[in-house]
């Protein structure tokens, strides 16, 4: 199953967007606590991992959207590693869920008064656009997912039609070959296989 990580240049790109949009630093972390993508200050952390106890880690684990006024005070943070060393004002956790298993989380953080009325202003609109982008991350894991089975089950096809005792040829309608299981290429050359099949196939 493909992770965060698999995906980490489309996360910091809609890290980044997300920074443009709501004017506060972004930070996404994976479901190990591993700081995949970020924004300003937090930039620098990338690939370092979070402390275990924290809100980003609340947030997968009640799979909703926290938003968190008063850090250092609010229930969330009270059991938090970084309690005494936090210098956040405001902070909003959006977990990334794909197939109902959380993969990580999208968290908002506010350094300064402003950044916090920012997120304030319209909480109702910050939590759909939240939303969107978490939507976005876990749509991108799930198309990765659907090529990786893909790919498996074209390799178990071709290990089914390899084990066959006689030759296999897939063609286009243009006749041009798609597929030759491995007795064929172990007794035809490519010239040869074309002479024969466009002669059977006047």
């Amino acid at each position: 199953m493909k992770e965060l990580k698999d995906i980490k240049d489309y996360a910091q790109n809609i890290a980044e967007i997300i920074k443009s949009v709501v004017g506060v630093d972004v930070t996404i972390v994976d479901s190990n606590n591993v700081r995949v993508a970020a924004t300003g200050m937090y930039k620098d952390l990338i690939g370092k991992k979070i402390v275990q106890k924290s809100a980003f880690r609340r947030a997968m684990e009640l799979k909703k959207i926290l938003i968190i006024d008063e850090p250092r005070i609010d229930e969330v943070c009270r059991e938090c590693e970084n309690k005494l060393k936090c210098i956040e004002y405001a902070e909003v956790c959006s977990p990334i869920i794909v197939d109902d298993r959380v993969v990580g989380v999208i968290g908002l953080v506010a350094l300064e008064e402003e950044q916090k009325q920012q997120l304030n202003k319209n909480k109702e609109n910050l939590i759909k656009f939240l939303n969107k982008m978490s939507d976005m991350l876990s749509t991108k894991i799930s198309e990765l997912n659907i090529c990786e089975k893909q790919k498996l089950l074209i390799n178990q096809i071709e290990t089914i039609v390899n084990s066959i005792d006689e030759g296999i040829i897939a063609l286009d309608l243009e006749q041009n070959i798609l597929f030759k299981n491995k007795i064929v290429d172990d007794n035809f050359d490519e010239d040869e296989i074309k002479k024969n099949y466009r002669k059977d196939f006047r």
